[in-house]
């Protein structure tokens, strides 16, 4: 991701406008999907109020300005860390700035940058408002929006995934938090249906919504001339050729325990070396896109393993705007980080999905190409390299699809945008 940083003083504004700070979407999680929802946010926020004061909660120390590049934009945001753990002397620590936030500040950043907002956002990265991850993980995802019911600041839960909830206790702490905030959204039917359960009778139609993921919104970004002219080099390895993208998940590949640990059907690595020899054995380069810092490893081991001049790894100084631009750029893609797989479908790129969850289900369902997605849990390895390799076949028939209905889902996605940043209109106003 392309940006710039600088330390910010305590109290010093980057603009005179509304004062908005958002959690929950880190800039340097090292996850692009998670990225890229934080950059579809301030770019939709700083488009309707280029004044705004806009705070982004991350894992950082400290207080940082920081200048990202979307599309043919510059946005400058705070940046204010927000951690987890149980060093209480550090202003970021999560504990620390709550007990802050209670006394007035106290010189806290954090404390103060939602003392003084006009709305807090969250976003708990698109899908983390869950115990899956244990209840230490969700206590991290869960403070800012405790921070903002305690400040009293209106609290808005963006398009995200509700659940599951394994444990009784963290299942009624998440209904406490959906019940406080001003106005929620659910990230796809099944998550909506999730949020209604979740709130029973307090379910408002006026302020909980089924939505869809934030990313649909994010503009490309072409990279520097320097990574550019890395790029022309792929494209040109043997002129002529297509050039198919696949996303190999770090948290799958070389790792032993992944087919007990989510339930797989398939052997993974096999798997990906398989569909990736099938492309190249049909005259295709082929593409290994990164799409969260642990994918790196995992793509520079498949590619030394296949060991053929026409399998590239993409360069890894890309950010999340500038992977969906390269992605955007091939002709079939196959992916297993759902992120990348909604930055390939949002450009018309005919896709197909190595699936672990039913979020990704969700979306490919919502572009009508639903039957593009090979479930891991349930298929076995020669099934999924096979339905992939189809896809590749009839990557026609899928654009076509993708040309008719991407144009409304996005459509969707900025009415969505339009109407979350008419509630922020509201609340600013409310407050002013």
């Amino acid at each position: 991701m392309s940006s710039r940083t600088r330390t910010v003083r305590h109290g010093e504004a980057v603009g005179t406008g509304p004062r908005i700070c958002l959690f929950g979407a880190a800039p340097d999680s090292g996850n692009h999907g998670v990225s890229a929802l934080m950059l579809a946010t301030v770019d939709g926020l700083s488009r309707r109020h280029p004044d705004a004061v806009i705070t982004v909660f991350d894992n950082g120390l400290g207080a940082r300005r920081r200048t990202f590049v979307v599309g043919d934009r510059t946005v400058t945001v705070d940046c204010v860390g927000f951690r987890g753990g149980r060093r209480y002397t550090r202003p970021e620590n999560q504990l620390t700035t709550r007990v802050a936030a209670r006394a007035g500040g106290l010189g806290n950043p954090g404390a103060a940058a939602v003392l003084s907002a006009d709305v807090v956002l969250d976003l708990t990265a698109g899908d983390s408002f869950t115990d899956l991850y244990g209840r230490e993980r969700f206590a991290t995802t869960a403070a800012g929006k405790r921070l903002a019911l305690a400040a009293g600041r209106p609290l808005v839960l963006l398009p995200q995934t509700y659940g599951p909830f394994r444990h009784r206790r963290t299942l009624h702490q998440a209904t406490a938090l959906l019940r406080g905030a001003t106005a929620a959204w659910a990230r796809g039917a099944d998550s909506h249906r999730q949020m209604v359960r979740m709130l029973g009778p307090h379910h408002d139609p006026a302020r909980h919504h089924r939505g869809v993921d934030m990313a649909f919104t994010l503009p490309p970004t072409p990279p520097g001339p320097d990574v550019m002219a890395q790029v022309e080099r792929t494209w040109g390895m043997v002129p002529g050729a297509p050039v198919a993208g696949v996303n190999v998940s770090g948290l799958l590949y070389g790792r032993p325990d992944a087919g007990q640990r989510y339930g797989l059907a398939v052997d993974y690595d096999r798997t990906v070396r398989g569909i990736v020899v099938g492309l190249l054995e049909a005259g295709v380069t082929v593409l290994l896109v990164p799409h969260v810092r642990n994918d790196i490893v995992a793509c520079r081991a498949l590619a030394a393993d296949v060991h053929d001049r026409r399998l590239v790894v993409a360069p890894t100084e890309l950010g999340a705007a500038e992977t969906k631009w390269l992605i955007g750029r091939t002709d079939f893609f196959c992916g297993t980080r759902m992120h990348a797989t909604i930055a390939a479908l949002t450009s018309s790129v005919p896709t197909c999905a190595i699936a672990y969850s039913p979020k990704t289900a969700e979306v490919f369902r919502t572009l009508g190409v639903a039957d593009r997605v090979v479930d891991a849990r349930r298929d076995g390895t020669e099934d999924v390299v096979a339905a992939v390799l189809q896809g590749w076949e009839e990557r026609r028939a899928i654009r076509t699809v993708l040309e008719r209905s991407v144009p409304v889902a996005v459509g969707h996605a900025v009415a969505q945008r339009d109407a979350i940043l008419d509630v922020v209109d509201r609340l600013v106003g409310a407050g002013s």
